[in-house]
């Protein structure tokens, strides 16, 4: 919270426009989401994947998923639905029709995010 408004102050004092937001796992309790959504005035968005098992809480996606979707209800119920990025990687390729159709449903913005492999076969980072 101190980072963020230090930010808000540092533009503001130097002109600098700036709307910031943040991006959550909203793995958290719904008090916290709730703060953190305060904190950026809504301007929260979250990632879904409701289909594959990436994604977990001490190795289990059924645990990821129950506090999600427990603090995304919260959400969705106190404040609004929050938009979401889906990554389109390969498993993601496979569950993309039921996703899109979910966040339909849900009233849900949704961003289909392509996964982009960089550089060129053989490139090495150097230095790093």
């Amino acid at each position: 919270k101190e980072c963020v408004r230090y930010l808000r102050k540092a533009c503001a004092q130097h002109g600098i426009e700036m709307q910031d937001g943040a991006q959550s796992n909203l793995i958290g309790t719904p008090e916290k989401v709730s703060r953190l959504y305060d904190l950026f005035e809504g301007r929260l968005g979250t990632s879904v994947d409701d289909f594959s098992q990436a994604r977990t809480v001490k190795g289990s996606a059924d645990n990821y998923r129950l506090i999600w979707k427990e603090a995304d209800h919260y959400l969705r119920n106190q404040r609004s639905t929050p938009g979401a990025v889906f990554v389109l990687d390969q498993s993601g390729l496979n569950s993309a029709r039921q996703q899109t159709r979910l966040a339909a449903r849900e009233g849900r913005m949704l961003t289909l995010r392509p996964l982009f492999q960089g550089g060129t076969p053989g490139q090495a980072l150097q230095g790093a």
